[in-house]
């Protein structure tokens, strides 16, 4: 199975088996870790993992999941730096799923560790793994997302790559489940929008951007299956356009 692959399958997992995972395979998850493609080269960004066994008072929150490890994002701030994250971290949560390992995200948990690599950078998210205790897959079917004609916006016909690469980005993750994600697709490229939420269900700002980046990082895998060429990057003359309830965030080129 590959990380395009994994998109498929993948379901958040809350509980964990104690057993630690091999030192072999820690090896190869703190590998991927430093090799893992950001979306934004300009962008400082640092990855450190935890062994909970060692100290399981390193990350706390009402709502963490008991985990024997967890991985925690540190980067710059702004949104292009959230996007990033996500995007890094979602490639991560896939990589595990790769390995037999389950994962979820840990957004209301909080680490009071902050490595020397990372001194001038915020920790933005935090990703519990380990074995889980129940299956770490399910169908495809069974995953709970808006339709994709709910998502999208098509301005010209769409070919079956294009559509392929909308359907693994439907199925990405997002706080609450909210998929604050919108698309308007051309034959070439796909303008992606963050849905402003209104105030009966807020969502942070932060959490939003996290969560386009988990799109992004989709859109790019599911081209790199293709072995089509794909391209991020913001267009001056969409973002000056007003959208009521939208913002834009950036655009999918694909060659």
């Amino acid at each position: 199975m590959n990380l395009y692959e994994a998109i498929y399958v993948r379901q958040s997992v809350r509980r964990f088996q104690e057993k630690p995972i091999d030192q072999l395979t820690l090896k190869h998850i703190r590998r991927y870790m430093q090799a893992v493609s950001p979306l934004y080269e300009d962008i400082r960004w640092h990855m450190e993992l935890i062994d909970a066994s060692a100290d399981k008072k390193a990350v706390r929150g009402i709502w963490k999941a008991d985990a024997p490890y967890y991985m925690v994002i540190y980067t710059e701030e702004g949104k292009r730096a959230l996007c990033n994250a996500g995007f890094i971290m979602e490639q991560l949560a896939l990589y595990l799923v790769t390995k037999g390992i389950g994962s979820c995200y840990q957004g209301c948990a909080r680490t009071g560790r902050t490595p020397e690599a990372a001194a001038d950078l915020e920790a933005v998210m935090i990703l519990a793994f380990g074995w889980g205790k129940e299956g770490i897959e399910r169908d495809v079917t069974e995953a709970r997302r808006m339709r994709l004609q709910d998502l999208v916006v098509k301005k010209e016909e769409l070919g079956d790559d294009l559509k392929t690469m909308l359907r693994a980005a439907r199925l990405a993750p997002s706080a609450w489940n909210r998929q604050p994600w919108r698309f308007v697709a051309y034959r070439n490229r796909i303008h992606v929008f963050e849905k402003i939420p209104g105030r009966r269900f807020f969502v942070s700002r932060k959490a939003r951007d996290f969560d386009i980046g988990i799109a992004l990082s989709h859109f790019v895998l599911a081209a790199e299956e293709l072995w089509l060429h794909c391209e991020v990057r913001q267009m001056e003359r969409v973002s000056e356009r007003e959208i009521k309830h939208y913002e834009y965030a950036a655009t999918v080129f694909i060659q």
